[in-house]
């Protein structure tokens, strides 16, 4: 196991050592059975932008690929995060410029619910609209949302496995590795906090309607707070913040947004990753649309 396949197997194990050890042992498994395997792509795929208009695949000539495979199972919003990813290609595009290309591989249920997501969230990135799950059955990508993401080198040997949008860590190690430059997200020490509620309630509210909430978040330890992510687990809920670090005594204004694409019950998570013992906090975001 080289030193990046150790470093990302730590990375993954982080703040899950409540679980039981054959999970640990698992993901181990997983991470170096992917270690330089080669990922094969169809040879014929399509490529649009929000699911309409063809374009040409993405350039397969630099140096690394993120490639991004998200099934039917679930809720497809919820998993492909494109506000997210938007964020991240613009992180590597400042940090790296012309050294990485991203190719989304889709497989929804509903075409119309995919093209309605890629619209909402002003994605113009190309996509392939994957409906015969090509690219899953050559490659049998593991179960797991995370995964399901890879980077890859050009020969198309995964370097890298873990979804960069949904752990910053693994986001940490794809930067590092895509611009030589160590890239970390060091703690500062750790403080206490304060938080005003571990769950908001948005009530009962219409699908076309947007919705915001607050949360207060105190620091009441003897070092400064700093907010390194705020990570959903929906590409319909953001959080907005003010990231320079918070002093003792002080309040930040965490500034939550859903924007639903779906009727029914909203059960969704916030995950902090700050400077606190255990390193997150984690805030159930609930309600109704109607």
């Amino acid at each position: 196991m080289n030193k990046a396949t150790l470093f990302l197997t730590s990375l993954l194990l982080f703040g899950i050592t409540a679980c039981k050890e054959n999970r640990e042992a698992h993901i181990t498994r997983l991470v170096q059975e992917w270690s330089g395997k080669e990922i094969q792509f169809p040879e014929h795929p399509v490529f649009t932008i929000q699911g309409k208009d063809t374009i040409e695949a993405p350039t397969d000539t630099l140096p690394y690929k993120i490639v991004v495979y998200v099934d039917s199972t679930g809720c497809m919003s919820c998993r492909l995060q494109l506000v997210r990813w938007k964020e991240m290609m613009a992180t590597l595009d400042s940090l790296a410029a012309g050294k990485t290309s991203f190719l989304f591989y889709l497989c929804p249920k509903d075409l119309h619910e995919m093209q309605y997501i890629l619209r909402r969230d002003a994605f113009r990135h190309p996509v392939c609209i994957d409906t015969t799950n090509a690219i899953q059955h050559l490659n049998h990508f593991p179960e797991e949302d995370n995964f399901q993401t890879f980077l890859v080198g050009k020969d198309n040997r995964v370097l890298a496995i873990g979804n960069p949008v949904h752990n910053p860590h693994v986001k940490d190690l794809y930067l590092s590795l895509i611009s030589g430059k160590k890239i970390s997200t060091q703690a500062p020490p750790a403080t206490s906090v304060q938080l005003e509620k571990s769950e908001v309630e948005l009530g009962t509210f219409s699908r076309k309607e947007e919705k915001t909430d607050s949360l207060r978040i105190t620091n009441t330890g003897n070092h400064p707070l700093v907010i390194h992510d705020v990570v959903t687990d929906c590409g319909c809920l953001q959080a907005q913040f003010d990231k320079r670090p918070v002093s003792p005594g002080k309040d930040l204004l965490l500034r939550i947004v859903y924007r639903p694409d779906q009727t029914g019950y909203v059960n969704k998570t916030l995950r902090i990753y700050t400077n606190v013992e255990g390193g997150i906090l984690t805030v159930r975001v609930k309600g109704k649309v109607e």
